[in-house]
């Protein structure tokens, strides 16, 4: 089983590793770039740095909210000007997690086509062994984890969002882990990871609403009341 999931893993790679730095970047790509890029020549030359000043509550509010346009207690991003070399005056902290990640290995292998796309390519690979993972959590036997594995690394959208630099692929590998952990009652871990998964993409906030009226619906009624009490500390 273990060397089938390292075939697998293995195939994962290499479709969506191949040739991967070759194609020009494209569309919002170029979003994901510049943001790194800056995070990148911040942290060579602090003197690269751009500032704008912002109150302890409005940063908190921004991390809060996913406000991208200000700065946040998590991140503060601007849109590097490769024309001008240096920062912009445009804020973008959207996916900041991804943001970062792409920016370390900025200093690993520069800036390029390759090296803004290798996060999501890793990403996307270590779907096989997640899908396998959440299969097995719900119950499936192990041929047909493998099977769901095996069609995770070789569906034609998930090789294409892994061979792109946004956040996309890194967020369903994360999504799917906080599924397990929930369906698992792992709530430190799947407090993290919702975290992780919000501060990717705000649409992660339909995941507790559906999750309160699955509660509902089963009559957990303690699982209720905590969504119902975290929903109102966020409204306050």
């Amino acid at each position: 089983m273990k060397k089938i999931l390292l075939l697998l893993l293995i195939l994962a790679f290499g479709l969506r590793a191949y040739r991967v730095g070759l194609p020009v970047l494209k569309e919002d790509e170029f979003t994901t770039v510049k943001a790194a890029a800056y995070i990148y020549h911040c942290q060579n030359d602090p003197n690269q740095c751009r500032q704008q000043p912002a109150s302890l509550k409005n940063k908190f509010l921004a991390l809060i909210t996913g406000n991208e346009t200000v700065p946040n207690f998590g991140a503060e991003i601007y849109w590097w000007d490769f024309i001008k070399d240096k920062a912009s005056e445009i804020h973008h902290s959207r996916a900041w997690p991804q943001l970062y990640a792409v920016a370390g290995v900025y200093h690993w292998l520069g800036i390029n086509e390759f090296s803004s796309r290798l996060i999501s390519v890793i990403a996307g690979s270590l779907l096989v062994i997640a899908g396998y993972w959440l299969s097995r959590t719900l119950g499936s036997s192990i041929r047909l984890s493998l099977l769901y594995g095996a069609l995770l690394a070789v569906a034609f959208p998930l090789i294409d969002f892994s061979r792109n630099a946004r956040m996309y692929s890194l967020y369903i590998l994360v999504y799917m882990l906080l599924v397990g952990c929930i369906y698992r009652s792992r709530w430190l871990a799947a407090g993290l990871l919702f975290l992780l998964a919000y501060w990717l993409q705000l649409l992660t906030l339909i995941l507790p609403l559906a999750l309160l009226v699955w509660a509902g619906w089963e009559r957990r009624r303690r699982l209720v009341g905590g969504l119902l009490f975290g929903f109102f500390g966020l409204a306050v």
